[in-house]
């Protein structure tokens, strides 16, 4: 034994993990957005459900809508810093340069992926646009677009 778990056996269990974890939510999502489909139709009573039922419901699934719109952008932009970061941590002992090469690459994606995910939520969201436009920051943004 030679006393690593080697980078593929990381990769599996990560796979694993976060495919577990994505069906999960996503059968949550379906449950809850399938009652409140019902709920609205009127197929199911309310004498089945009480009020706190039939909100909770519809506060799961706009939950539900909101942490995917934050976690699949971030999720997908920030896939190239996990692998780098991966690359760095589990690569060999002997690939020296490119385990440094990949370390700056994922400190590149990082900092990339922050610009880019901070200006789409900014100017995403019309009350915070305006906070951010009456504290001045936002005219760099709107100078370099027009």
């Amino acid at each position: 034994i030679s006393g690593y778990t080697p980078f593929i056996i990381n990769i599996g269990y990560l796979a694993t993990i976060l495919s577990c974890s994505v069906s999960g939510f996503f059968y949550a999502y379906v449950k809850n957005a399938r009652q409140l489909k019902l709920l609205t139709k009127s197929r199911i009573s309310f004498a089945h459900y009480t009020v706190d039922r039939s909100f909770q419901i519809r506060e799961n699934v706009m939950l539900m809508k909101y942490i995917i719109h934050f976690i699949l952008p971030s999720a997908i932009i920030s896939s190239p810093c996990f692998l780098c970061f991966a690359y760095n941590s589990y690569g060999r002992e002997e690939w020296l340069v490119s385990r440094s090469i990949a370390y700056a690459l994922w400190d590149l994606f990082f900092v990339i992926f922050r610009v880019i995910y901070l200006h789409r939520e900014i100017t995403k969201h019309p009350l915070i646009f305006k906070e951010f436009r009456k504290l001045g920051i936002v005219q760099i943004f709107q100078r370099t677009q027009v």
